[in-house]
């Protein structure tokens, strides 16, 4: 277990790094908004077109193994890309290709890794093991590694992909050592994995979450949360200008106070849903937070926003871990994959429509107006769907 823990901390810095160069490598060969909106969305395109047929064919390969593939895979892209750049060869439509690319390879080792963890991981320190890999993706992604990151393309366009090519060949080799492990994790447990055709494994998986009703309403409040959550982040760079008054650095100093926030929530998740138990953390988690998204609409100091945003970045983390833990501990070994897709899928696949809505409000209503529309959407929604999971715990213990 601490090998995927290290390999997704090592991971995690270098694509906070690339977080932050990818945008100004992009603005250095066009200034068109648009078309810099475009490219920050291509990599959620996969998510959208290919996470269910993602889940089916995770499901009868080796996890570790193919995280290992992807981990070289996207090595390998990131240093074409740097020898692009060195050459001075980089044109706009290949960054749209690699966009799509790594977005793919991310898509698929999160499916495996979210498979993975309850194969080599015992039951009871689930809560903290999915908590230490939030915790180091925040570090890594949210906070060292944007920062890492925009100092080292000041020195040089290419220095932060790769020093994340070098971040992905470290991780693929840490995992490589995991998959003797899985394969003796999977025979004294199940046995050798089923095969199954892919159109079987999309409706196995879609099917599935459709007929259990707690993993279905559990899917329906990350759906929610990813729509109605990102409604904000649309509007995020002019609220800050233009509302508070604030800098790039403003901007970058809200953004690190969430990932601080958030930091701290998958800190204490392990021991919080251990003691109180999910039913107790789960919604009241996600409902916390829907509230802490209204209050900036009505702030006007930029220090008083970041105290926010840094108290949404606890109950978000806590969300997050006590939801996986949900889905591991429920959903079949045979249909893991299939239904981590699922959730990819209502997470990742509704934050481009969550933005869209989100840029709509701030045209026509006002930009506090996607805080106050994104808090009051996701309270109604969480209290919706939370029935069904108030008596999960009995069901996990089961």
């Amino acid at each position: 277990m601490k090998r995927l823990i290290t390999a997704n901390a090592v991971s995690s810095l270098g694509d906070g790094m690339q977080v932050a160069a990818f945008p100004l490598i992009g603005a250095s060969l066009t200034g068109d908004p648009r078309t810099i909106a475009a490219l920050a969305a291509a990599g959620s395109v996969p998510a959208l077109t290919g996470a269910l047929p993602a889940g089916g064919l995770v499901e009868g390969l080796s996890r570790a193994r193919l995280m290992v593939i992807l981990d070289l895979a996207r090595a390998l892209q990131l240093g074409t890309l740097v020898a692009l750049i060195a050459l001075h060869l980089l044109a706009l439509w290949q960054l749209f290709v690699l966009a799509l690319l790594m977005g793919a390879g991310q898509m698929l080792s999160e499916i495996s890794s979210s498979a993975l963890v309850p194969e080599i991981a015992p039951a009871r320190q689930l809560p903290r093991v999915n908590g230490l890999l939030s915790t180091t993706t925040e570090l890594g992604g949210g906070l060292a590694g944007p920062a890492v990151g925009g100092f080292l393309y000041a020195e040089s366009a290419g220095l932060p992909f790769g020093v994340n090519a070098v971040s992905f060949l470290v991780a693929g080799i840490i995992l490589s050592s995991l998959a003797r492990h899985e394969r003796q994790a999977r025979a004294q447990s199940s046995g050798a994995r089923p095969r199954s055709r892919l159109g079987l494994g999309l409706r196995a998986g879609a099917g599935w979450v459709a007929r259990d009703r707690q993993v279905r309403s559990l899917a329906l409040m990350v759906a929610a949360w990813s729509l109605f959550g990102w409604m904000p982040e649309a509007v995020l760079v002019l609220y800050t200008r233009q509302d508070l008054h604030g800098s790039s650095v403003t901007f970058g100093g809200l953004l690190a106070a969430t990932s601080v926030g958030a930091v701290l929530g998958g800190a204490l998740s392990g021991r919080l849903i251990a003691r109180m138990g999910v039913a107790r953390t789960l919604a009241p988690a996600l409902l916390i937070y829907a509230v802490l998204m209204a209050p900036p609409a009505f702030l006007t100091s930029a220090y008083l926003v970041a105290v926010v945003f840094f108290l949404q970045g606890i109950p978000v983390l806590i969300f997050t871990v006590a939801a996986a833990t949900v889905r591991q501990t429920l959903v079949p070994a045979g249909l893991m994959a299939r239904v981590s897709s699922v959730f990819y899928l209502t997470g990742a696949g509704m934050a481009p429509l969550g933005l869209l809505a989100g840029g709509l409000i701030g045209s026509y209503l006002g930009l506090r107006m996607a805080f106050l529309a994104g808090a009051a959407g996701l309270s109604i929604s969480v209290i919706l769907l939370s029935r069904p999971l108030r008596e999960i715990d009995g069901r996990m213990a089961g």
